[in-house]
C-alpha cells in the first residue's frame, strides 16, 4: 500500500489508536497514499432505501461476510479487538461505528467506504487533505489540501 516516504502510521492514545503522522513538510497537492485494493466494506446510497437503521442493518451483514482479517482489520481502526472467530453482536456493533467515523467516499458515485490506510487519515473542519477515486487507475488515494504539511502533521 502506498504511503507517501514522508509519512508514517503512528500509535495513540485516542479511539482512532493508529493515524497517518508526517515526518517532514510535504509541499501543497502532493498525493499522501492510495488504495489500489479497495475498500474493507462499502455501501452506495441505494443500499439505504429505509434510511440509517436500514443501512446499519446492511452493514452489519457486509461485515458479517467479511473474512476474518479484513474483520480484524476493520475494527482495528478504533482499537477494538475482536474476542473470537465468532462475530459477536458487540463486534458487528462496533464495525457500523467505525463505518459512519472514519468512512470517506467510496469508488461507485454515491457511495462510502472504509479502507485500510486511508482511513487512518484524521478527520477536520479545516482538513489537510481530501480523498478520491481514480477512475483510469482503480485506485483510492489522498492528497494535501491548500497549505503544505509541515512535520509532525497529522
Amino acid at each position: 500500500m502506498p504511503l507517501h516516504s514522508n509519512l508514517h502510521l503512528e500509535k495513540f492514545d485516542s479511539p482512532k489508536s493508529v493515524g497517518v503522522v508526517a515526518d517532514a513538510p510535504i509541499s501543497c497537492s502532493t498525493v499522501l497514499a492510495s488504495e489500489p485494493g479497495g475498500p474493507l466494506l462499502e455501501i452506495a446510497d441505494s443500499e439505504i432505501p429505509i434510511g440509517l437503521g436500514e443501512g446499519n442493518r446492511v452493514l452489519k451483514e457486509k461485515f458479517s461476510a467479511l473474512s476474518e482479517e479484513k474483520r480484524e482489520i476493520l475494527l482495528g481502526l478504533s482499537g477494538a479487538k475482536s474476542s473470537s472467530s465468532l462475530i459477536p453482536a458487540e463486534d458487528s456493533n462496533r464495525a457500523v461505528e467505525i463505518f459512519w467515523n472514519n468512512s470517506q467516499p467510496g469508488r461507485a458515485e454515491e457511495s462510502a467506504a472504509v479502507f485500510e490506510i486511508l482511513s487512518r487519515f484524521n478527520h477536520s473542519c479545516n482538513p489537510n487533505a481530501m480523498f478520491r477515486y481514480r477512475r483510469k487507475k482503480r485506485q483510492q488515494c489522498c492528497s494535501s489540501t491548500g497549505n503544505d504539511l509541515s512535520s509532525s502533521s497529522q
